[in-house]
């Protein structure tokens, strides 16, 4: 079981050109952490020897009910595939990503002793895309507002040591993969958490890297996410 939790495809972030990404011999740099209000955010960059990098600037927000919404901008430079990975601990009836068919190739499975299943293809992104992991306090929602050569999604191993192997051999979790062929590529998406209550996530037609939030019970924010190494900081003004 450990080489799929070691493998760069098994966790939250973006995988290039399906390979391993170790940065060992590589220090991240902090290039901002702030806090606005009921805002927290942080913004990092990390260069690896070949080249590669990678810079994540994330948000939290706690909503008036007390759950959270994440905001994550995410832009990596290098290689030639690039795929942004996100799963959940979630029954796999509950999960929902639109619609799609069967995939014709797996993914990753040089990274995994245990079968990568269940692939599935919708094809190209092209406008916003909400696919939603459990329900009630284990719900996660995810909405996609950049756009991706292709949406894909697949069941990995959800163990995380040689005990949850034995114990549960049928824990998988639900993965989504937005997948773009570019040498240079930027993810947004918007997180919510718990209960809804997020009416909707939408780029703002002025300032197309600025994401306007609409929550029930609560004015509205927009919330502009640095577009460089040097502007470090977000952007964040009530509607």
């Amino acid at each position: 079981g450990n080489q799929w939790v070691k493998a760069t495809a098994s966790h939250q972030t973006v995988t290039v050109d399906s390979a391993n990404s170790y940065g060992a011999s590589s220090s991240s740099e902090l290039l901002s952490i702030g806090l606005t209000g009921s805002w927290r955010t942080i913004h990092k960059r990390l260069t690896l020897p070949d080249g590669q990098q990678f810079r994540r600037a994330v948000a939290l927000w706690k909503k008036p009910d007390g759950w959270p919404i994440l905001i994550d901008a995410f832009e990596v430079r290098g290689g030639k595939t690039h795929d942004y990975q996100v799963r959940a601990d979630t029954p796999s009836s509950q999960f929902k990503a639109g619609d799609s068919k069967p995939r014709r190739t797996a993914q990753y499975q040089e990274h995994s002793f245990y079968p990568l299943e269940n692939f599935q293809t919708a094809g190209r992104l092209s406008e916003p895309r909400v696919m939603t992991w459990g329900a009630g306090a284990r719900r996660l929602q995810a909405t996609v507002l950049s756009n991706a050569a292709e949406l894909f999604t697949y069941q990995s191993p959800g163990w995380r040591s040689q005990y949850e192997i034995t114990s549960q051999p049928d824990k998988y979790f639900n993965t989504v993969v937005l997948r773009n062929r570019s040498q240079t590529s930027r993810f947004l998406l918007v997180y919510e958490t718990g209960p809804r209550t997020l009416v909707s996530a939408k780029l703002d037609d002025r300032t197309p890297t600025s994401v306007n939030l609409t929550v029930k019970g609560s004015r509205g924010w927009q919330v502009s996410p640095p577009d460089s190494a040097e502007q470090t900081d977000f952007q964040i003004s009530r509607q």
